[in-house]
């Protein structure tokens, strides 16, 4: 992350995730990828639901998922929000599949360095 533009990150990561939000509820999965700051950080964005619930039921369920997440992690470098049917969480290392390149795999920059710096907010019912 580029630590001297933790807001560029902010904005980043949601943009990313409102197009995360609009894709699950045509697939009832999203993944998407965005790149931003001059270091060319990636940001890793996920929607996913349940297969017990309609789309547009998922893409209400992920939307809100998405809404939480800066009440919860703002300026972190990375955060799952959790419904029974339905989640959001974006990182900024690969940890879904297919991944491109030799050697990338889930939690390959998750290391205790960054301790502090990630969140999992479980949320037991939405609207």
């Amino acid at each position: 992350m580029n630590a001297t533009d933790p807001a560029a990150f902010d904005r980043a990561e949601r943009r990313l995730m409102a197009r995360v939000a609009a894709d699950a509820a045509s697939a009832g999965l999203a993944r998407e990828t965005a790149r931003f700051g001059s270091d060319g950080t990636t940001i890793y964005g996920l929607g996913w639901c349940t297969r017990d619930i309609t789309a547009a039921d998922c893409g209400l369920c992920v939307a809100q998922a998405v809404a939480e997440l800066p009440n919860y992690c703002r300026f972190r470098r990375g955060c799952r929000v959790l419904y029974s049917s339905c989640m959001a969480r974006y990182e900024t290392y690969p940890f879904f599949f297919p991944v491109t390149g030799a050697g990338a795999g889930a939690g390959a920059d998750a290391s205790s360095s960054h301790a502090g710096e990630y969140e999992t907010v479980v949320l037991t019912n939405h609207k």
